[in-house]
């Protein structure tokens, strides 16, 4: 049931992303094209090293040791940092506020507002 539910919500996601890009995209075609597409692609490039640049910073940011205890072969169940760190009584981290999380989250919100304002302006312009 969940895989059916799962593969279902991509499907639909998948579909609605295809209609609001060919959306977007002839709005941007009724400008002339220095104005219209060329922005638009120049848009969606910078949008990428954005996102890019933001998951170096994060990665940056975050202590080397966290990744090395996270990805580098220390959580096999016979080794013996595995049995000290289930030994140890930790806070759980679902409850642990991760910042690099927090700032995509809130860039994303940040760039969609401004997004919607400027169609808003856009399409008060038009008319």
């Amino acid at each position: 049931l969940f895989l059916c539910l799962t593969l279902s919500g991509i499907g639909i996601c998948g579909a609605s992303m295809a209609v609001t890009g060919a959306g977007v995209t002839a709005v941007a075609a009724m400008f002339p094209p220095e104005v219209g597409i060329s922005s638009y692609f120049s848009g969606q490039a910078i949008g990428g090293l954005v996102v890019a640049i933001a998951n170096l910073i994060a990665a940056a940011a975050e202590p080397p040791q966290k990744f090395i205890e996270e990805h580098c072969g220390h959580n096999e169940p016979d080794s013996v940092q595995h049995r000290w760190l289930l030994d140890r009584v930790r806070d759980c981290p679902a409850y642990e506020i991760d910042l690099a999380s927090f700032s995509y989250f809130g860039l994303g919100c940040f760039f969609l507002l401004v997004c919607l304002v400027g169609f808003h302006q856009l399409d008060r312009h038009i008319r």
